[in-house]
């Protein structure tokens, strides 16, 4: 069986001159680093050449396209491999809709990520973390409040800030009670979902019970 050759490793500069898998605020460009074709003899890669394409350099009209394509890239990422990813949570796709409805649910909790400041790393949701960033901070302040706690706008900022981070949100959810409250809001989401379906499905048996009966006349 042959083995995946890696030739390249992609990642963000930063403004304080750091690196990082997505890119942060501020972010100055995108770096790509070469490699040569043979490993060191401890097995790590070895560099041949390094090239930054500089964010200052793109027009508005490029970044506005790298924008678009990035965010296709990420919500189509997200629902990579859903057959697998629905199996392993027990989903059962519907006999006429198959599995629209579990793909709508990735995909909006994704773009809520995205509208409330948050990029998750790929298939993080599928290494037993929270899913949905937003979900996990509505279960802190849920057990913030159930806990008798007081949630100021200057620990929610800093909330905010721990979730930013990968190793922050796999903090929080290694509390029992923040993934209570995270499996009780899914809950309550599937279940205003599954009402909107059976809403939507009961009115289009009514409108085509209607034309039936238009239909006999």
């Amino acid at each position: 069986m042959a083995t995946r050759q890696t030739h390249m490793r992609k990642m963000f500069v930063n403004a304080d001159g750091t690196t990082s898998r997505s890119a942060d605020k501020g972010w100055s460009a995108m770096r790509i680093e070469l490699f040569n074709a043979a490993k060191d003899d401890k097995g790590n890669f070895v560099v041949a050449e390094t090239l930054d394409f500089e964010k200052a350099k793109l027009v508005d009209a490029m970044v506005d396209a790298a924008a678009g394509y990035g965010l296709s890239q990420k919500l189509g990422d997200s629902v990579s491999g859903i057959v697998t990813q629905a199996e392993k949570e027990g989903f059962i796709p519907d006999s006429v809709t198959g599995y629209a409805s579990k793909i709508k649910a990735i995909l909006m909790e994704g773009w809520e990520d995205i509208c409330n400041g948050f990029w998750t790393e790929e298939k993080e949701a599928g290494e037993g973390g929270g899913g949905s960033v937003t979900i996990i901070m509505q279960a802190v302040v849920a057990a913030f409040s159930k806990a008798g706690l007081d949630m100021t706008d200057t620990k929610l900022v800093a909330l905010r800030e721990k979730l930013g981070t990968k190793e922050g949100r796999e903090a929080f959810m290694k509390r029992p009670d923040v993934k209570a409250e995270v499996a009780a809001i899914k809950l309550e989401r599937a279940t205003a979902a599954a009402k909107a379906a059976a809403d939507a499905a009961a009115k289009a048996a009514d409108v085509g019970g209607a034309s039936d009966l238009g239909d006999m006349l």
